[in-house]
């Protein structure tokens, strides 16, 4: 049990690594598009509404969202993992 929590932990680490990442690369794209507004990458709200706004089509704002959300679903197990990895299971044990 405590194993599966570390391998759930790793991939709430990957995930988000994978989510700056992303965030990172929207924001130089925001850059680009305008360049007289200096984005920061960890304010990259107004980032966000430039992008929306040049690349309507661009997936890079979903897959953001879907990072975001698998972020955070993914700690549910982790913590329940981690939690009762001392605790041994007696099913059907009264």
């Amino acid at each position: 049990m405590k194993l599966l929590g570390f391998v759930f932990l790793t991939l709430i680490f990957a995930t988000y690594a994978l989510l700056v990442k992303t965030i990172w690369q929207l924001v130089d794209e925001s850059r680009k598009v305008d360049v007289t507004t200096r984005f920061n990458r960890f304010w990259w709200i107004p980032a966000w509404k430039v992008h929306r706004l040049a690349f309507p089509e661009s997936p890079l704002r979903n897959r953001i969202v879907l990072l975001w959300l698998l972020c955070f679903v993914t700690i549910i197990p982790t913590l329940w993992c981690m939690a009762y990895a001392d605790v041994p299971l007696r099913l059907g044990a009264h």
